[in-house]
C-alpha cells in the first residue's frame, strides 16, 4: 500500500527553509526509506509572485 504525503515548505521570504535545508531534508528522508520530490508552484499568475515549494513524499514497498 502507497501513502502519498505532501509537505508545504515555506517561501523562504516567510522564514522558511533555503534552498540547502530543502536538499538536506529531501536527502534524509531519501535515507529513512522514502521517495521524494521537490517541486515549486507558483501561486497565482502574476510574475512577481514568489514560488512555493514542496515536498512530495512516498514510502512504498519498492522505491524503484
Amino acid at each position: 500500500m502507497l501513502a502519498k504525503i505532501e509537505l508545504s515548505l515555506a517561501p523562504s521570504k516567510a522564514k522558511g527553509l533555503s534552498e540547502d535545508e530543502r536538499l538536506e531534508l529531501g536527502r534524509l528522508l531519501l535515507k529513512a526509506g522514502y521517495r521524494v520530490d521537490i517541486v515549486r508552484r507558483r501561486p497565482n499568475a502574476n510574475p512577481g509572485t514568489q514560488y512555493e515549494y514542496y515536498m512530495i513524499l512516498d514510502k512504498g514497498d519498492s522505491n524503484a
